[in-house]
């Protein structure tokens, strides 16, 4: 890695080059941005530079030199913590990677799909180093935490998922962050059938009952692989129709052209906050063919259920082991559906994520039809 002055007068220089006109809309804009601005604001030389005498006088200095031993470097490095995501970089461009996590201060972790969790060389060194990162990273996906606000949901440029736990009051080792990867171009029901997640038979009974306007549930554990299977499924879904989506973090990919896509907002004061229930109130106004949630926790599972009741197919994910497990979750606090309701949901997918020959695979367990419910 280059000197640490050498990135000081880089950083220093660009912020008199860059102006509001270079405002960017993507990272590969903003790649192309800082390249052209480095190429303004460096000038390579063959003999070796004392960066530090060059402080003083930075702002009169025409161009920074660079030793050319330090300009590849410098560039990477650059490009990586300015355009990209720092430390993580490496890791998020690895497409076998699944999740990533930082338990605090030391090293990340990670959970390969061939190797399974790993211990990676890529470490945070200081509480101060981990909790800058965390804040830089908050801001830059909109997003900011605090002590004030010391979780957060959120989803990255990429479209993986981030939850982000701030400061030692909340998280006793430090703060931590966890990163579930979600591929770029969404799985399709061909592919999980050949990695068999399930076989043709279920497909082709899950397109029947989605093409006639089923309501159902993807279920299972953490990291199961329920978005995934959703995310295939609903290409079942008349490509005609109308769907809404509504989600704490963007994870749904629908391929269908009417689709409104809908986040909740967390801005920690009520009267300004918008909750999947409020949103899935006005998704009854909008007159869908389908409303998705991304995943069901609280009342808004109530109000899913007054959805199926009133002729809106409903379909969403559900943290629940097996049907009976599922059945306990939705007629307790905080759901508290009516069991005389439950039979308003058409069918449930059971999903794990098991272990086969030491490879971490996922599975559907079972598909249930719901015919109603027996006290």
């Amino acid at each position: 890695r280059p000197p640490r002055e050498l990135f000081y007068l880089i950083e220093e220089k660009l912020a008199t080059v860059i102006t509001e006109k270079d405002t960017v809309r993507d990272l590969e804009e903003r790649k192309r941005v800082l390249l052209e601005k480095l190429k303004l604001i460096i000038e390579p030389v063959d003999a070796p530079i004392d960066y530090r005498v060059l402080i003083p006088r930075v702002h009169s200095l025409p161009r920074i030199p660079v030793y050319r031993a330090h300009l590849d470097n410098l560039i990477y490095y650059m490009i990586r913590d300015k355009a990209g995501l720092g430390i993580l970089e490496p890791v998020l461009k690895d497409p076998y990677i699944e999740d990533i996590s930082c338990p605090g201060v030391g090293y990340i972790y990670i959970v390969h799909k061939i190797f399974g969790p790993l211990e990676t060389n890529l470490k945070f060194e200081t509480a101060e180093e981990l909790d800058r990162f965390i804040i830089e990273l908050s801001e830059r996906i909109g997003k900011p935490v605090s002590h004030a606000r010391p979780i957060v949901d959120a989803t990255l440029p990429d479209g993986s998922r981030i939850n982000i736990v701030f400061g030692t009051d909340v998280s006793l080792q430090g703060s931590n962050f966890t990163i579930r990867r979600v591929a770029k171009v969404p799985i399709s029901v061909t592919q999980l059938v050949n990695w068999n997640t399930f076989d043709g038979r279920v497909a082709a009974y899950l397109w029947i009952l989605l093409l006639e306007g089923s309501s159902g549930f993807v279920s299972g554990e953490t990291a199961s692989g329920k978005t995934t299977t959703l995310n295939a499924i609903v290409a079942f879904i008349n490509p005609t129709a109308k769907i809404v989506t509504i989600e704490d973090t963007a994870e749904l990919n629908i391929p269908h052209s009417n689709w409104v896509r809908e986040l909740t907002r967390d801005t920690g004061s009520p009267e300004t906050s918008v909750t999947m229930f409020d949103l899935l109130k006005a998704a009854l106004r909008q007159r869908p063919n389908y409303i998705i949630v991304g995943e069901i926790r609280g009342a808004e599972g109530l109000i899913a259920f007054q959805a199926m009741q009133t002729g809106h197919p409903v379909l969403a994910t559900f943290h629940a082991a097996s049907v009976e497990r599922l059945v306990q979750r939705l007629t307790s606090p905080p759901i508290n559906v009516p069991k005389s309701q439950l039979d308003n949901l058409n069918f449930v997918v059971i999903q794990s994520a098991i272990y086969r020959e030491g490879v971490l695979v996922r599975r559907v367990l079972s598909v249930n039809e719901i015919i109603g419910y027996d006290p």
